[in-house]
């Protein structure tokens, strides 16, 4: 327990320092446009549409387009949860910018992302029949409209890019692989991922950061 908690403990000090890093690098940077991507939604049987590969140790297979274009395999990471009993971080984030986190992961929304106050989740993936999970998170951004209409600021996209740290500390495959060839891979649906752009690599000796222009399921994958 205590490990967890000098653990989490430092996240703040993390977000800070990643928050200064994402300002400095977005400096005369365009605005995202909304890209209206469809979000890879929760399965008939609760799970986040793993299926039956969110039971296997090794991790669910996925396979799609690389960072260069290529086409390539990955397989999910997987690991006990540090915290079993939290699964969500969430916050009302505006203009100002902020974070949150869940398991060790973190999301920072930078300073200009969004207009508006807006409700951010982390939500990390769990299969309650076993013990070993994904090493994946969906993540949520909602808004309600003047008119009382519920807008879907995550699918839609940001302002600026937001940036989703993924903790490695806690995956299995950190053991037996390492860090080699890990990457953050974008769930499109079960068995289908896009790798996203990784800004940093080993931050800090814990994470590994994705920019991220919409939201929707991420998880810390490894080349088959």
């Amino acid at each position: 327990m205590m490990r967890n908690l000098m653990k989490f403990a430092s996240i703040p000090v993390f977000a800070t320092a990643l928050a200064l890093a994402a300002c400095a690098d977005q400096q005369g940077s365009n605005p995202l446009t909304g890209v209206g991507e469809a979000t890879f939604g929760k399965t008939s049987t609760g799970t986040a549409g793993w299926g039956k590969g969110g039971k296997k140790a090794n991790g669910p297979q996925v396979t799609g387009v690389a960072a260069d274009g290529t086409v390539r395999s990955w397989r999910i990471g997987t690991g006990k949860l540090p915290d079993p009993t939290n699964l969500k971080g969430d916050a009302t984030i505006g203009r100002e910018g902020g974070y949150i986190f869940t398991q060790g992961h973190v999301l920072l929304v930078p300073p200009g992302a969004v207009t508006e106050p807006t409700y951010f989740k982390i939500q990390a993936q769990n299969v309650t029949s076993v013990e070993t999970v994904p090493v994946a998170v969906e993540l949520k951004a909602y808004r309600i409209a003047a008119t009382g209409e519920t807008i879907d600021v995550g699918e839609q996209g940001f302002q600026r890019p937001v940036y989703l740290a993924m903790s490695y500390e806690w995956a299995q495959e950190t053991l037996s692989i390492g860090l080699t060839g890990a990457t953050v891979v974008w769930v499109k649906a079960p068995g289908s991922a896009e790798e996203v752009r990784t800004r940093t690599i080993d931050y800090n000796g814990k994470w590994i950061v994705a920019e991220l222009s919409h939201f929707s399921i991420y998880g810390l994958a490894w080349p088959e």
